[in-house]
């Protein structure tokens, strides 16, 4: 509809696509602007969230393998004690060969394997005895003791395996995003 001051005006039908130009390059401009907003917020909240989510992880895997030090350890100082003098150091092979997961040895107050899991090389661990947690480039380690300091054992997570499940969690974050845009 033609507007009333210009009804008389040949100019007045290109004035209004001027008007109409203006209004959708401010819809452009305020789409563009929008989602351009949205998507650095959620991806300033999923990196926010992804090292909540990381630091709980780590918690909560630090706390399994304390629970299982902890019920390895009374196990393993009986085989032990129970063992013939002289035995060589004991391999216990792994129920589920598929799937890297602890790894764990026990030494003597002198340093010497008594007992190790499949696949515990004695190069991830510590060649001294740690009480608590510790970390080396590829390993978080976890260090107990028994009989007044002369059993040790040590466990031993990859790091990779950690970082596998928190890339897992980030990428969930990110998949409702990338659907959105």
């Amino acid at each position: 509809a033609r507007r009333a001051c210009c009804r008389n005006s040949p100019w007045c039908w290109l004035s209004f696509r001027i008007d109409m130009k203006a209004s959708k390059s401010l819809q452009k401009e305020l789409v563009y602007g929008l989602t351009v907003g949205m998507v650095v917020l959620w991806l300033l909240a999923t990196i926010i969230s992804g090292l909540v989510v990381r630091r709980e992880l780590d918690k909560a895997f630090d706390n399994a393998m304390q629970d299982t030090a902890q019920r390895i350890l009374p196990l393993a100082v009986l085989e032990i004690i129970n063992r013939d003098e002289g035995a060589t150091p004991q391999k216990v092979p792994s129920l589920n060969t598929e799937r890297e997961g602890f790894a764990y040895l026990v030494r003597d107050g002198q340093g010497n394997i008594l007992m190790q899991s499949q696949g515990a090389g004695a190069e991830i661990f510590s060649s001294k005895a740690i009480q608590g947690f510790s970390t080396t480039d590829t390993h978080r380690l976890y260090g107990a003791s028994a009989l007044r300091n002369t059993l040790f054992l040590q466990m031993a997570e990859p790091l990779a395996h950690r970082r596998e499940a928190a890339l897992k969690a980030a990428a969930s974050l990110l998949l409702p995003l990338l659907i959105l845009i």
